[in-house]
């Protein structure tokens, strides 16, 4: 029982000697395991958001280099009868709103009910004029923003006869750009997503170095976009913010754990907060959501290990434990948390330097009303 177990230890005090190395061991080895737990999990959710964010432009340039043999088929075709049907001013006129549509921006706005009329009204009036595709055409013109009276400026001094040959040269053609776009878009965010994914693993570099910190936020949002889809996010980073000295890899493993957190508590609805700024010789770190908050009793040990608020399955109560011990002891900081129903807060404050030093401060208080953007 356990009064008779404290008399034992007050007793024999050769017990204690042998107890309490092996608690202290056993402590030991669970918090060794909750770190390669918490790696494991910040691993996975690497991987999972890194495909997530890959299938797109993925898919985009697989659609692209699948449909861009036909296509170059289809033009030299439709080039061919062109260059046969059309007379040497014909040319210059095709040749005149073809460069025209090099020159033209993206639309500033779009309407979808009003691209989708003007792409019927196009494709209509294209197979009147007897082209073999009149809806890759009107796709192709709405798309730019463009409607059919644009259409019909431009092709003045094509004749009806040519006028066929030209339509359908045209579609290809469009039909090319569009694909060399997306291959375009696609090819630089497949770029960006392995050097976000590089930057926020750290590889190839120093576990210790200097690094900005406000890069490993815009990382780490980069790793979970597909868990924050719906969210507004809303950044106030302070301009011209000093580089710390540290673990980057491991603060991305913090950024991570707060951000996903906020995520889940808002549960695909509402803004998520970034601030950092300079405060004294520290630099601070806060991350807000508009989520269901932490319960008041449940709020002093979220930094406990293995304590957690979330349902059976769903939290180890492993991620706020390490972030806090990444946070206070090994870049000699303080993490806190501030909570009510709307808004949670995490405020993390971190060291410019290693002789100083960012003991927890009050916090100011929660606003009235939830943080909005």
């Amino acid at each position: 029982p356990k009064p008779v177990f404290f008399e034992m230890l007050t007793r024999c005090h050769g017990v204690a000697a042998v107890l309490i190395p092996v608690l202290a061991w056993r402590i030991k080895s669970s918090e060794v395991q909750a770190r390669k737990r918490a790696t494991v999990e910040a691993l996975g959710t690497l991987a999972a958001g890194l495909a997530h964010e890959l299938n797109n432009p993925a898919a985009a340039v697989a659609r692209a280099a699948q449909e861009l043999a036909p296509a170059l088929e289809g033009l030299t075709r439709t080039a061919q009868a062109w260059g046969a049907a059309a007379t040497g001013a014909e040319r210059s006129v095709f040749d005149r709103l073809a460069e025209e549509l090099d020159k033209l921006p993206p639309p500033a706005t779009t309407d979808p009910f009003a691209q989708a009329d003007a792409e019927e009204e196009i494709a209509d009036w294209a197979e009147e004029a007897g082209t073999e595709r009149p809806g890759l055409l009107g796709s192709g013109i709405s798309d730019l923003g463009l409607e059919l009276g644009w259409l019909l400026e431009r092709l003045e001094g094509v004749g009806e006869p040519a006028l066929p040959a030209a339509l359908d040269h045209l579609a290809a053609l469009l039909e090319i750009r569009s694909l060399a776009a997306e291959l375009r878009a696609a090819g630089p965010r497949i770029s960006q997503l392995v050097a976000a994914t590089r930057d926020y693993a750290n590889l190839d570099r120093a576990p210790e170095q200097r690094f900005a910190v406000a890069d490993g936020i815009e990382n780490t949002l980069v790793v979970l976009r597909s868990k924050l889809a719906g969210i507004a996010i809303v950044r106030e980073y302070e301009p011209e913010l000093p580089e710390l000295t540290g673990y980057p890899s491991e603060l991305n493993q913090v950024w991570t754990n707060l951000v996903d957190n906020a995520a889940e508590a808002m549960e695909g609805a509402g803004t998520l907060t970034l601030r950092v700024r300079a405060e004294g010789v520290c630099l601070v770190v806060e991350i807000a959501d508009t989520g269901r908050g932490i319960p008041g009793d449940s709020l002093p040990r979220i930094f406990e290990p293995f304590y957690t608020t979330k349902d059976v399955g769903k939290g180890t109560g492993l991620g706020l434990h390490l972030s806090y011990r990444i946070v206070t002891q090994r870049h000699h900081g303080s993490i806190t948390a501030r909570s009510r129903p709307g808004e949670t807060r995490m405020v993390v404050r971190l060291p410019l330097t290693t002789a100083a030093a960012c003991a927890e401060t009050p916090d100011e208080p929660l606003s009235d009303s939830p943080t909005t953007s």
